[in-house]
This record gives C-alpha cells, structure tokens and sequence, in this order.
C-alpha cells in the first residue's frame, strides 16, 4: 500500500482566496451598476399592481408618478454622459 500525503500550498491557498474575492466583488459591481434598474422595475410593477386594485379615478395620479420615475431616470442619464464625455 502506498502513503500519500497531501500538501497544499500556501501559493495556491493564496490563488483560491483571490479568485473566491474576485468572484464576490465583480458581483457586487453588477449588482451595483443595475440597482438603478432593479428598484425602478419593482416600484413600476408597486404602481402597476396598485392601479389594478385602486379604482380607475386614480389613474391620473398613477400615470404622473411613473412619468416622474421615468423623468427622473432620463435627467440622470443625461448627466452622466455629459460628464464622462
């Protein structure tokens, strides 16, 4: 029968924590660069739900606080390209 020791390197114990915080940082920056994205596609589908439920008089108001997400969301974009330009 033959003994086999196992080694690990530190050099590679190393290389597998670089890559585990590698991994855990680039998804944070991906979920960081669509959080924008995320909160508005739920908060339209909060007022889309809510319209559905409330009656058809508050319509109005509904419509002007998705204009005002979308607005909002437009001025920013255009900010951003402005500056990095």
């Amino acid at each position: 029968m033959v003994n086999m020791f196992c080694y690990i390197d530190p050099a590679s114990t190393a290389l597998i924590w670089q890559i585990l915080a590698g991994i855990f940082i680039s998804l944070g920056v991906i979920f960081g660069v669509f959080w924008r994205r995320i909160t508005t596609f739920f908060k339209s589908l909060w007022v889309k739900l809510f319209h559905k439920k409330s009656g058809q008089n508050e319509k109005n108001e509904v419509d002007e606080s998705v204009l005002e997400l979308e607005e909002n969301e437009s001025v920013e974009g255009e900010t951003t390209e402005k500056d990095n330009g």
